[in-house]
């Protein structure tokens, strides 16, 4: 499940795609489960494995963040059956 929130966008001031980027205070991982957006080239999720803040970066150069996912899918098994449970109910 996802709780959208008012959308947080700036400039993507980062050489590339790092594995790592902090932002805000927080810290986000390149994201290993992925949905196709077709005007984002690069996603990452916060490091936490629940409430975690999903972050795109957008072929104009800027970052978005618009929901917060109640199960981070990058963090183990669990949390991605969790995830995906939650996107179907």
């Amino acid at each position: 499940m996802a709780y959208f929130l008012p959308s947080l966008t700036g400039k993507w001031t980062f050489a590339g795609f790092p594995d790592t980027v902090s932002m805000l205070g927080r810290t986000f991982h390149k994201a290993v489960w992925e949905h196709d957006y077709d005007d984002v080239v690069c996603q990452y999720r916060e490091a936490s494995p629940r409430r975690s803040f999903h972050l795109f970066v957008k072929k104009d150069g800027t970052w978005e963040i618009n929901h917060v996912d109640a199960f981070n899918p990058d963090t183990g098994v669990l949390s991605l059956l969790a995830h995906l449970i939650s996107d179907v109910l």
